[in-house]
């Protein structure tokens, strides 16, 4: 995946992630990023990354792909309900959304 493609994910995400700036799973994922990247990690979040996953990046990289799919369902659920009341295509998830809508 190229950096512009992850960029771009992140722009859809953080545009319809509900309430995505005040999410303690968004800043979750962002720590553990951090440190599967080999990035800065502040010391008190490194003590947690070790004490809840013993330092393993195998199981850190589990919890990514769980937390971001989980922000890939959400957002676009939000995405399409909004699709939807604009557009009033309702053929579109419409058993999925229709209790949301």
């Amino acid at each position: 995946m190229s950096n512009e493609t992850y960029r771009s994910f992140w722009e859809f995400i953080a545009e319809w992630l509900p309430e995505y700036s005040s999410r303690d799973d968004v800043l979750e994922s962002d720590i553990l990023t951090r440190y599967v990247c080999n990035e800065e990690v502040w010391e008190e979040d490194l003590k947690w990354i070790n004490q809840y996953y013993g330092g393993d990046k195998q199981l850190v990289v589990k919890q990514l792909i769980d937390l971001e799919t989980k922000f890939t369902k959400e957002a676009l659920e939000a995405f399409y309900e909004v699709m939807i009341k604009k557009t009033g295509c309702t053929q579109i998830y419409q058993v999925e959304l229709a209790d949301k809508v």
